[in-house]
């Protein structure tokens, strides 16, 4: 004895059935007669329409959240092509630019009290070493005296050269020729008329 092979009923048919019972337009048992359907199959229908009605609006909320996940993608990747642009830009800029430019003259570009950028990111900006910003040199007692006694030995003795004062300089303190030569031209004493 063979099987009676089940009948498929396209989704189209199956919508306007279940419309019309939920309508109330034809009751089940006249849907049944008219489309030769066993009452039970279209009850089955019914269900299943009503349980998967909120997936009608899951499925639209999910196409919306799709396109504003790809749209936040698309903003996302131009955003990380612009900022690749401008740190290279950035690079190029800190490489032939700032690099020519004397340390003294970009730390006077600085802005203590900018808004938005900070002192850090300034001085990373422009190849500076924050902590040495905040570095003041105070000349030394040693240098002060050292300084003191050139100035003493030329008003003692104005023919005499570094190295002489070296060598006078010796008798009170250690000091190297090239420092008394360094202190005399930060003092802008002139050269010895016999050496000129």
């Amino acid at each position: 004895m063979m099987s009676a092979k089940r009948k498929k009923y396209p989704p189209e048919l199956k919508a306007q059935i279940v419309m019309q019972m939920m309508m109330q337009e034809k009751t089940t048992a006249q849907l049944s007669d008219e489309h030769h359907i066993h009452p039970n199959v279209l009850n089955r229908w019914k269900s299943k329409a009503i349980c998967n009605f909120a997936k009608l609006f899951l499925d639209e909320e999910k196409e919306k959240n799709k396109l504003n996940s790809q749209q936040k993608d698309n903003e996302h990747r131009e955003l990380q092509v612009k900022v690749e642009q401008l740190t290279s830009q950035l690079e190029w800029i800190k490489k032939n630019h700032i690099s020519n430019v004397s340390r003294k003259q970009r730390i006077s570009w600085l802005e203590q009290e900018h808004p938005e950028i900070s002192l850090s990111t300034q001085a990373g900006l422009l190849n500076l070493i924050r902590s040495s910003l905040y570095y003041k040199a105070n000349p030394s007692q040693k240098k002060s005296y050292i300084k003191k006694r050139i100035m003493e030995i030329r008003d003692q003795f104005p023919q005499v050269g570094y190295r002489k004062i070296a060598e006078l300089l010796r008798e009170d303190c250690v000091v190297h020729e090239n420092t008394i030569y360094k202190y005399l031209k930060e003092l802008d004493i002139e050269k010895s008329p016999s050496t000129a």
